[in-house]
C-alpha cells in the first residue's frame, strides 16, 4: 500500500457527492461570461466607446479597486475589467469550498476516521479532494473559453489566456484551501481562513491599483506593487488581450507548487482531526449567560458577526474616502457629466455615489445572514440541537433566538458600513458634519430586502432543510448577479424586480419612499414566520 491507495475511489465518491453542487457553480461561472460577452460588444463596440470607457475608468480610483486596470480602448481590455475580478473571486470561492468539504469536514463529522480503517493511503483524501477542485476548475476553463470564443472581436489567443488565468486561479486557490484543511480542526474555521485569505489577496490587489499610475494618454494604468503580491493581481497583470505578458505565469507556478509542497508536508506532522493551531482551550467553568438559549445562540454567532462588521467598516472607510473621485470625474470627463446628468444628480454625484455603493454592499452582507442561518441547520445535523430540545427550550424559542441575533447582527454590520463611511467622507472631503446622521442611516433601507433573502432562507430550514443550503446560496447568486449586470445586460424589468434589493430606495440620492419599505418588510416577516411553523411540525434531520 502506498501514501496514495484510494486515491481514485475516494476521488469517484467525492464526485458523487458533487454531482449538484459543482455543475451549479461551474454553469453559473460560464454563464455570466456568456451573457456578459455579447452585451460588452453591443455597449462598447464602437471606437469612441471603447476610448471614453478607457479614460472614465483610468481616472476613477474606485474603479480601479473594484473593477482592475484598463489597459487602453479595447474590448478585451473591458471585457477583463467588466469580468474578470467578479468570476476570478467566484472561482476562488469554488475551489476553497471543495477542498475543505472533501478534507477537514469529513475529519470533523467523523467520516475520514471511518474512511481510514480502509485500505487508503495518508495523502488519498487530500489528492481526491484537489482532484475534483482541478478538475471543476478544468471544466469551467473550457466553458469560459468557448463563452469567450463566439466574440469575433475577442482574439483567441487573448480569449485563451483570460481562461488560463481563471484556472490558474482556481488552483492557487485550491492550494489555499489544502493549506487551510491543514491548519484548523473545524470546516469553520478552515473556511474562514481560505475566505480571508481571498479577501486579502483582493485588498492587496486593489490598493496596488488604486495607487497606481496613470499613462499620459489618460487610457491605462500601470498598477503599484502590492498588485504583485496577489494571485488575482497576477491574472490580470497579464493582459492578456493587449500585452500578454505570459512570463507571469511563472509566478503562479511557484506559488502553488510551493504551496502544495507545504500542504503536503503538514499531512504528515498532524493527526487525524486534528489541526495545526491547536484549538484555544475555554474557561474553566463556563459562562452563566450559555445557560439561556440566547446567551448560547450568542456565543456561536458572535464570531461571524464581528467577522464581518470588521468587513463592513473596511468597506466603508473605503467608500468615504474615494467619494470625492466621482465628483472630480465630472470636471474631468464630459462623457461621464452627461451620464450623470441623465440620471438627474450631478448637483450632487457623492450621493448618487453612495446610493450605489450603499444597494451593491447591501447584497454581499446577506451573505452574512446566510452564513449565519447555515449554523442552525450545523446544529441539527449534528445532532446538538435534539439535546437542547431535551430540556425546557421550544423549536420556536431556539430558532427565535438565531433569528433576532441575525437580524441585529445585519443592523449593527449596516450602521457600521454607513457610519464609517459618513465619518471618513466627511474628514477627506473637508465638508464638515452637515448629513453625517442621515448618510450614517441611509444603509439601513436594504434591511428589509437583507431580512427577505434570510427569511426565504427559514423558509427552506423550515420546509426542506436538505435544499437550504443549495437553495439560499442559488438564490444569493441570482441576487448578486441582476445588481451586478442589470444594466450592462439589459435586463427586462420583470428580471429586475425579481431581486427584493431593486425596490429599495438608493438612499441618500433619492427620497425616502415608505411603501416599498413596508411592502418589503411584509413578506420578510411572512417568509420568517412561515419558516418557523414549517419548522415546528416537521421532524429533525441529519
Amino acid at each position: 500500500m502506498t501514501s496514495f491507495t484510494g486515491t481514485w475511489r475516494l476521488t469517484r465518491l467525492a464526485l458523487r457527492r458533487d454531482r449538484v453542487k459543482l455543475p451549479i457553480w461551474i454553469l453559473a461561472i460560464a454563464g455570466i461570461m456568456l451573457v456578459s460577452v455579447p452585451a460588452l460588444s453591443d455597449v462598447y463596440g464602437d471606437p469612441a466607446a471603447q476610448v471614453t470607457y478607457a479614460v472614465t475608468s483610468a481616472s476613477s480610483v474606485a474603479a480601479r479597486v473594484f473593477g482592475g486596470t484598463v489597459d487602453g480602448p479595447s474590448l478585451g481590455s473591458i471585457t477583463m475589467v467588466e469580468t474578470y475580478l467578479f468570476l476570478a473571486v467566484l472561482v476562488a470561492f469554488m475551489s476553497t469550498l471543495c477542498v475543505i468539504r472533501h478534507t477537514r469536514q469529513n475529519e470533523e463529522l467523523g467520516r475520514s476516521e471511518l474512511i481510514g480503517s480502509t485500505p487508503v493511503g495518508r495523502y488519498s483524501e487530500l489528492s481526491a479532494a484537489i482532484i475534483v477542485s482541478l478538475l471543476a476548475n478544468l471544466v469551467t476553463t473550457l466553458l469560459l473559453f468557448l463563452a469567450l470564443s463566439i466574440e469575433p472581436e475577442l482574439s483567441r489567443s487573448g480569449s485563451l489566456g483570460l481562461s488560463l488565468n481563471y484556472l490558474l486561479v482556481g488552483i492557487s486557490f485550491t492550494g489555499i484551501a489544502a493549506l487551510t484543511a491543514q491548519l484548523s480542526e473545524s470546516s469553520r474555521g478552515a473556511n474562514s481562513f481560505a475566505a480571508i485569505a481571498i479577501g486579502v489577496f483582493f485588498v492587496l490587489r486593489g490598493i496596488g491599483d488604486a495607487i497606481g499610475s496613470v499613462s499620459a494618454d489618460g487610457m491605462r494604468v500601470i498598477s503599484g506593487w502590492p498588485t504583485w503580491l496577489s494571485p488575482f493581481g497576477w491574472g490580470q497583470l497579464v493582459h492578456p488581450y493587449t500585452q500578454g505578458n505570459w512570463n507571469i505565469y511563472w509566478l503562479f507556478i511557484c506559488f502553488i507548487a510551493a504551496i502544495f509542497s507545504v500542504s503536503a508536508i503538514l499531512v504528515k506532522h498532524r493527526d487525524s482531526g486534528s489541526g495545526i493551531l491547536p484549538a484555544r482551550n475555554g474557561p474553566r467553568y463556563a459562562k452563566k449567560s450559555l445557560l439561556s438559549v440566547n446567551g448560547l445562540t450568542w456565543r456561536l454567532q458572535k464570531g461571524t458577526m464581528i467577522g464581518w462588521a470588521i468587513v463592513g467598516l473596511a468597506l466603508g472607510i473605503t467608500y468615504g474616502s474615494i467619494a470625492n473621485q466621482f465628483s472630480d470625474m465630472l470636471e474631468t470627463n464630459e462623457q461621464f457629466a452627461e451620464f450623470i446628468g441623465a440620471m438627474g444628480g450631478q448637483e450632487n454625484i457623492t450621493n448618487i455615489f453612495f446610493g450605489a455603493m450603499f444597494s451593491f454592499t447591501a447584497v454581499i452582507i446577506a451573505g452574512y445572514g446566510l452564513q449565519a442561518l447555515l449554523k442552525t441547520r450545523t446544529e441539527e445535523s449534528t445532532d446538538r440541537l435534539e439535546q437542547i430540545l431535551g430540556t425546557h427550550v421550544s423549536r420556536e424559542r431556539w430558532l427565535g433566538s438565531h433569528i433576532i441575533i441575525t437580524v441585529s447582527g445585519m443592523t449593527v454590520i449596516l450602521l457600521t458600513i454607513g457610519i464609517s463611511a459618513s465619518i471618513t467622507n466627511a474628514i477627506v472631503s473637508g465638508s464638515g458634519w452637515n448629513g453625517l446622521v442621515s448618510l450614517s442611516l441611509a444603509p439601513l433601507v436594504h434591511l428589509p430586502a437583507m431580512a427577505i433573502m434570510y427569511g426565504i432562507g427559514v423558509f427552506l430550514f423550515g420546509s426542506k432543510p436538505s435544499w437550504m443550503i443549495a437553495g439560499v446560496w442559488s438564490i444569493f447568486g441570482l441576487f448578486l448577479v441582476i445588481g451586478q449586470f442589470a444594466v450592462l445586460l439589459k435586463l427586462p424589468d420583470w428580471v429586475i424586480n425579481v431581486s427584493p434589493f431593486s425596490h429599495a430606495p438608493l438612499l441618500p440620492s433619492d427620497s425616502l419612499k415608505i411603501v416599498p419599505i413596508v411592502a418589503l418588510s411584509t413578506v420578510a416577516t411572512v417568509l420568517i414566520l412561515s419558516g418557523t411553523v414549517l419548522f415546528r411540525r416537521r421532524d429533525l434531520q441529519i
